[in-house]
């Protein structure tokens, strides 16, 4: 059958391009052993994983017979070398940053000194060389307290004023953290595209409900892939 040349032809041509050396024969692939790279051992679907894609498949439309046999048989090859790929490390997390509360005890606080500085702004001459004198008579090591210490007094209980009613920033809205792939994920998406295209004739697209992310779907839920589905994500690797 000219699907099977041509997923056999292009299946080989992949794990030539991983380094990987391919059985010459289906005997030989529980009895693998190491040559100029390494043999990928298929992924072995039981009974009940082969019966849920092959419903899914017709389901959605996809393939014949013979051709929905072939690519279960291109699946086992390509879940068997990802799963055997040399794992990626995972990225760092990003620490989440809180934002500070603010606190409404500050709002008396912030009141009363700015009620404070307006009166030291608007006290007429004779209290404010009054409070000078008191001030420095009152000084333990005897400080003169001239016009400009009141001024710089006046001037940071204003300080403390702005800083207590200075409004904290608002909460921000949850945000979805992004979906992280890995290359070897992003590879292995785009073999799984391109042996569906060349055993069906279909172009594997990403939007989400379609017959490939179905596929896709179905492969985290039998296989335990954890492949992204995110519509977004899989356009651009697909792209």
């Amino acid at each position: 059958m000219h699907v099977e040349n041509n997923l056999g032809a292009a299946r080989l041509l992949r794990v030539r391009d991983l380094g990987i050396q391919q059985p010459s024969s289906p005997e030989t692939i529980g009895d693998l052993s190491m040559s100029r790279g390494r043999f990928v051992e298929p992924y072995q679907f039981q009974p009940k994983q082969m019966a849920s894609i092959i419903k899914q498949l017709k389901k959605d439309g996809v393939g014949n017979d013979d051709e929905r046999r072939t690519y279960i048989i291109a699946l086992e090859f390509e879940i068997g070398a990802y799963l055997q790929a040399e794992p990626e490390p995972s990225p760092a997390p990003v620490a989440a940053v809180t934002p500070l509360k603010r606190d409404q005890g500050l709002d008396e606080i912030a009141q009363s000194a700015q009620t404070l500085s307006d009166l030291l702004e608007q006290a007429p001459p004779t209290a404010r060389e009054s409070l000078q004198e008191n001030l420095t008579r009152s000084d333990p090591f005897g400080r003169p307290h001239q016009a400009q210490y009141l001024r710089s007094l006046q001037l940071e209980i204003q300080r403390l004023a702005e800083a207590c009613a200075v409004e904290a920033e608002p909460t921000p809205a949850p945000v979805q953290p992004p979906v992280i792939i890995t290359g070897t994920a992003r590879r292995f998406i785009r073999r799984l595209a391109e042996t569906y295209a060349e055993c069906f004739g279909l172009e594997a697209t990403a939007q989400q409900a379609t017959p490939f992310v179905n596929l896709l779907e179905l492969l985290n839920q039998t296989a335990n892939l954890a492949l992204p589905l995110d519509e977004q994500l899989l356009a651009e690797v697909l792209a």
